[in-house]
């Protein structure tokens, strides 16, 4: 019932506000008492997909940075893949902080540097709000934008040029780091090989 309750929150066609949240967290509360297990597992089911889509929103990237020029902190959280002319990587933002997304896609055309995941950088990005077209049955890059927790996409600027900085300590950034190290002996081991591209894309 939990899951039924997550499930109908993705139906709504908008969430619920605060009088709403008060009146869904009282509801559950009673069947709680009332030890309606079931009910109570489906009102949690709401109150949790609600507060986490809240959360997600939250995270959306402010309207003053629309198509704009920013300057960004941070390190390369993926593995960065080729497609033709560039690259395309998720960045964690530690600067600017705040009310800031935390985490970017970039794309990095004519890279003049070698890029891996782990690399912290400081770089000007002119950054946008996630939008795709939506085909039937197409694939929809907006979704896989949301569930991914990125709030926005953008291109690096080559004027200022990227600026490559010393890696602070971070565990999310070790963890990009090795993953890193095991693609590149991947590639090293299986250089023909069909089946790197799936093995590298188990997170």
């Amino acid at each position: 019932m939990f899951l039924l309750g997550v499930v109908a929150v993705q139906q709504f066609s908008r969430l619920p506000d605060t009088f709403e949240m008060i009146g869904l967290v009282s509801v559950g509360l009673l069947f709680l008492t009332k030890r309606c297990w079931w009910l109570m597992a489906l009102a949690a089911g709401l109150c949790w997909a609600s507060l986490f889509g809240s959360w997600r929103l939250a995270q959306s990237l402010p309207d003053v940075y629309q198509n704009a020029d920013v300057k960004l902190q941070g390190y390369i959280a993926s593995l960065p893949q080729q497609q033709e002319h560039r690259l395309s990587f998720d960045f964690v933002v530690t600067e600017p902080a705040n009310d800031f997304p935390e985490k970017l896609r970039l794309s990095w055309y004519y890279p003049d540097q070698h890029l891996a995941a782990g690399q912290s950088w400081e770089l000007t990005a002119k950054l946008r709000k996630p939008h795709a077209r939506q085909n039937p049955g197409g694939f929809d890059y907006e979704a896989w934008l949301f569930a991914n927790r990125i709030s926005a996409t953008g291109n690096i600027r080559s004027k200022p040029p990227p600026r490559r900085m010393d890696d602070a300590p971070n565990i999310a950034r070790y963890f990009a780091s090795w993953r890193q190290a095991i693609a590149d002996r991947l590639d090293a081991a299986l250089p023909a090989s069909q089946q790197v591209g799936v093995i590298k894309a188990f997170p």
